[in-house]
């Protein structure tokens, strides 16, 4: 009776030790579940080049891949990796317009999206380049520049701090081909001066908003003062004891009388 009362005890020890210790196949009690790491859900990503992608992946998938896709952008295969890992790269969204972007976690092998997150993509424009004024009239100057290369730019803002203006104008407008142009009137009082001129662009901020650039390094002309008033001629002398009207009416007397 002691002896099978000593079996027993050994068998619940031997069954308990089973239990503790993991099976051959299962999952790691530290596997954590498939997710993208960077972008987080969310982000708003405002500086410019490449954006860091990240994901980790499950025990049990095998072969898998990041992607990135957004707008005007077609799906981009950015790193891959096997199980249990920290799969990461690089994507560059070169001249994308702004907008929300989605990371995607892909099974090569199952072709199942275990994965997903999606970031916003807000970079301001460049600072427009090639700034040139001209002064087209005495009260009008010409403003040229370079059209910036994103293909979401709204509109241009042109503005003088000397003459105290400023105004906007839409890139559609304003620009044809790779260059813009328009125009700024000048306040009364700017004769004789050297003003500045700068430019600033603004594209969609891929909310339903706009973001804008710095402002471009200024350009200068200088509106022209005005010519003086020519001086009145100076009358001519008088001879003493002697009236202009006197002499002129003894000479017209001469030229009336006969030969």
């Amino acid at each position: 009776m002691t002896r099978v009362r000593r079996l027993g005890t050994t068998a619940m020890i031997v069954l308990m030790a089973l239990a503790s210790t993991p099976m051959i196949g299962a999952a790691p009690a530290y596997a954590a579940d498939a997710e993208i790491l960077s972008p987080a859900d969310g982000a708003v990503v405002k500086s410019s080049g490449a954006v860091a992608v990240s994901a980790k992946t499950d025990w049990y998938q095998i072969s898998m891949a990041l992607y990135v896709e957004g707008p005007s952008l077609s799906r981009q295969k950015i790193a891959s990796g096997g199980a249990n890992e920290t799969i990461s790269g690089s994507f560059d969204p070169g001249d994308a317009p702004n907008g929300t972007f989605t990371v995607s976690l892909f099974g090569e092998v199952t072709h199942k999206t275990y994965a997903t997150s999606t970031f916003v993509l807000s970079r301001p424009p460049e600072a427009p380049s090639g700034v040139q004024a001209q002064l087209k009239n005495p009260s009008t100057i010409l403003v040229r520049w370079a059209k910036g290369a994103e293909p979401d730019l709204q509109s241009y803002e042109i503005a003088s701090v000397k003459a105290g203006r400023s105004g906007s104008v839409s890139a559609d407008s304003a620009c044809s081909g790779s260059s813009c142009q328009t125009s700024m009137t000048l306040p009364a009082g700017m004769a004789g001066q050297k003003v500045d001129v700068s430019v600033r662009a603004f594209r969609s901020d891929g909310t339903g908003g706009t973001v804008a650039s710095q402002r471009s390094a200024a350009a200068y002309v200088t509106v022209p003062a005005p010519k003086p008033s020519p001086s009145p001629s100076p009358k001519p002398s008088k001879k003493p004891g002697q009236s202009g009207g006197s002499a002129l009416h003894g000479e017209f007397l001469h030229r009336e009388r006969p030969p």
